[in-house]
């Protein structure tokens, strides 16, 4: 099959993009391996949805355009035809997941600050548990998807074409495990996600009034407080992107669903190429919140690549470096 000149552009555009989204995320787990000060527990669950970024844009999104340019036939086989629909939905799942543990982290680093908080050692349980759990969620869709021979009419010549698609599937199953999928890797995690942040926004807007009305209030304490606001927005914004770009994937993939219809049957149209536009930009939008937002990981990120003047080994770097870990709540309330 022959790519139109549209199509080709495409394939080049998308590519730039899945290129930058491997490259950057792995910029970001260097740079938290790299130096000290970035080694807070926040971070590490970042680092494990940049895994997920990578997996998506490095292994899974290349397959998808493959497919553009060979939306006639599906010869890849049945275990590929699996692996490309389980796969998107392992790693959105473990990517939701993980921001809704950075934002209970967060919640209860700033809003419970007293009670005890998320932990290395808990890391160790907590992070497989995403995967294990993401595993889990995704197995339906692995039964879901195999290979079958569609009748395909082209000027009144019938053929037999092979489509990946769930077809030998009942109706019911496919719209049951769409519905499963929609409330458990979007819709229970954004309500979560959305409950945390609005408890952090609201304690931060009333200690931003009590710092403020303070009389022995200093110029660094309200710079600190500053600061350790800005990377709480850096991570409500990430949420909030995130979300909004999968919103449009669960909501077509339940209407596929249930309208018994197959992204797979038009790879090469409108709907497909912005849905994957959508999955590709979601994987490589963080990096760049990162740097503009948070001061730490931009002075990480200008140091090794020599835009720093000084501050040229770890060690300078990080006495250099502000913790990133945000509001203790060590005020109290008088």
């Amino acid at each position: 099959m022959s790519l139109s000149v549209g199509s080709a552009l495409y394939i080049v555009f998308i590519s730039a993009i899945l290129v930058f989204a491997v490259f950057s995320n792995s910029l970001v787990i260097y740079c938290v391996y790299k130096y000290r000060k970035l080694r807070t527990v926040t971070n590490v669950l970042v680092c494990n949805l940049a895994v997920s970024d990578i997996l998506l844009s490095g292994f899974v999104m290349p397959q998808k355009l493959h497919d553009i340019s060979h939306e006639e036939d599906f010869y890849e086989g049945v275990a590929l035809c699996k692996l490309v629909n389980f796969s998107p939905i392992l790693v959105i799942t473990s990517s939701i997941y993980s921001l809704v543990c950075v934002s209970v982290e967060r919640e209860r680093a700033i809003v419970h600050s007293t009670k005890r908080q998320m932990t290395f050692k808990m890391l160790y349980w907590v992070i497989p548990a995403i995967w294990v759990f993401a595993c889990i969620v995704s197995v339906p869709t692995l039964i879901e998807y195999e290979v079958n021979n569609v009748t395909s009419s082209e000027e009144g010549n019938a053929s037999s074409l092979l489509s990946c698609g769930s077809q030998h599937m009942p109706t019911s199953y496919s719209v049951t495990n769409a519905t499963f999928l929609v409330l458990i890797s979007y819709v229970f995690p954004v309500i979560i996600m959305t409950k945390n942040y609005s408890q952090v926004a609201l304690f931060v807007w009333k200690k931003g009034r009590q710092i403020h009305n303070m009389q022995n209030n200093t110029t660094s304490s309200n710079e600190s407080f500053k600061q350790r606001v800005k990377v709480v927005k850096l991570l409500v914004v990430v949420a909030v992107i995130f979300a909004l770009s999968w919103l449009p994937f669960f909501i077509l993939l339940l209407y596929a669903k249930i309208t018994n219809s197959d992204a797979s049957d038009d790879a090469g149209g409108f709907v497909n190429l912005f849905l994957i536009f959508l999955a590709s930009f979601s994987t490589a939008y963080n990096v760049v919140l990162y740097v503009l937002y948070n001061p730490s990981f931009n002075r990480a990120i200008k140091d090794i690549f020599g835009c720093r003047r000084g501050a040229t080994n770890d060690t300078n770097v990080n006495s250099q470096m502000p913790p990133l870990s945000t509001i203790q709540g060590s005020q109290r309330d008088s």
